[in-house]
């Protein structure tokens, strides 16, 4: 079992469950519902050994919590178990505000839990049973995903871990060789990045149809502008971190309405190239749409608040509404 920290009696692992959330009413934010919480608590306590400990966190999370290094992550965990006693209880609280999360059309959203396992025993790992282990994917999964939609009836929400089926269909169609894994035990670092991974097609998709329905627009009204974006570029070493988005109104090559971001994280970025040109197909751009800008944008270009974007003609700018709009939408990106 990889843990994060050992103490006397118990190896302690921060076991991190994200779901995917869209809404234009505001995303799930706060006390998780009691019986999201009983859910958890008898499935995963029936799934674990007798002689583990299990502490599940009240709240849900954003991604912000987990932006550590690794040393700061083993303090975490440690605080977290020192300062709490095994079941359900506000671990780390959330802290956002209902103007905070209103303020975002899709994110990430974090279930957050530690499962200790006693040094005294030769217990093996979490997901040495892989049969076991998927079950209960699929049956916390599917319970899961029913009453996250229940409670949040207006909101859009997929689990990392276990696909729904129209996902699941959708990566048949533009992930070729890229693979996205649906884990439960997998240590903090490797599931965010997989969440990560995952929530570019929901941005991506999310970020297209908040502009059709609040521009009154079709696929055939936009154009998107497609840049590569490096980090620290210099002559003979570029690091490829992201490509960028920009989505402007055909015609209006010196603007960005809307932009998203689209890190490559670990895939090989010829093939993240391909996954994004599929994606952008199936969403219903072609040629006449959609373009490639043949420029080195370095981050470190980006202003202090706005993130930049690559405009039709090759320049880089900020999303900016039309001036007879009131609704502005922001730009998508992973915190």
């Amino acid at each position: 079992m990889h843990h994060l920290y050992e103490d006397e009696h118990y190896s302690h692992q921060l076991i991190l469950i994200p779901f995917m959330a869209s809404s234009a009413y505001g995303l799930p934010y706060g006390r998780l519902d009691d019986d999201v919480l009983d859910l958890l608590e008898n499935e995963l306590t029936a799934a674990l050994p007798a002689e583990y400990q299990l502490r599940i966190n009240t709240d849900i999370l954003s991604t912000d919590h987990f932006a550590v290094s690794p040393v700061q992550m083993n303090r975490l965990v440690r605080y977290l178990v020192e300062t709490s006693k095994p079941g359900v209880s506000t671990l780390i609280e959330s802290e956002e505000s209902a103007e905070d999360v209103n303020n975002l059309v899709a994110d990430i959203r974090l279930i957050a839990l530690v499962v200790s396992a006693p040094n005294d025993k030769e217990i093996e790992s979490l997901d040495h049973d892989y049969e076991a282990t998927s079950k209960l994917q699929k049956r916390l999964g599917t319970k899961l995903r029913r009453l996250l939609r229940e409670h949040y009836v207006a909101t859009r929400i997929d689990l990392v871990m276990d696909h729904g089926a129209p996902l699941n269909q959708y990566l048949d169609m533009v992930a070729g060789a890229e693979a996205y894994t649906e884990a439960l035990w997998m240590a903090p670092p490797f599931i965010l990045v997989e969440a990560g991974k995952l929530f570019r097609h929901f941005a991506l998709k999310e970020a297209i149809g908040n502009l059709k329905q609040s521009f009154d627009l079709k696929i055939d009204d936009l154009q998107v502008a497609v840049g590569a974006f490096f980090e620290s570029p210099s002559v003979g070493c570029l690091a490829l971190a992201e490509y960028r988005i920009g989505i402007s109104k055909k015609g209006e090559n010196k603007t960005v309405l809307q932009g998203v971001s689209w890190p490559v994280f670990n895939t090989d970025h010829v093939e993240c190239q391909h996954v994004l040109e599929r994606t952008l197909r199936l969403l219903g751009f072609d040629e006449s749409n959609m373009k490639a800008v043949h420029d080195i944008f370095p981050i470190e270009d980006d202003d202090e608040d706005m993130m930049l974007f690559p405009t039709w003609d090759g320049e880089l700018a900020e999303p900016q509404a039309p001036e007879m709009e009131t609704t502005t939408p922001t730009p998508y990106t992973l915190n």
